[in-house]
């Protein structure tokens, strides 16, 4: 299953290309290039970081959850073991 912090990274993403498409829309009308241009390279620095960071965080909790639900089973395995014995 799917983190939502994983959802969000992947947000960051699409509002990027949509930004992307938006600057882009904006260069072929030429209207406020610059200032386009400028607010399109600030934000997708900064969404491209942070959709990197939330999708790498929620991988981890992801692989954390799986190792703990191995390890609980292990340990149901344990127990019934040392009944048995």
């Amino acid at each position: 299953m799917v983190s939502a912090k994983s959802v969000v990274g992947v947000l960051c993403y699409v509002f990027l290309m949509i930004l992307g498409l938006q600057t882009f829309s904006d260069f072929l009308k030429k209207q406020n290039t610059g200032y386009s241009m400028f607010l399109f390279t600030t934000s997708a620095i900064a969404l491209i970081l942070l959709g990197t960071y939330l999708i790498k965080i929620g991988e981890k909790e992801r692989q954390a959850k799986k190792v703990e639900k191995e390890r609980e089973k292990l340990l149901k395995d344990i127990t019934r073991i040392s009944k048995l014995k």
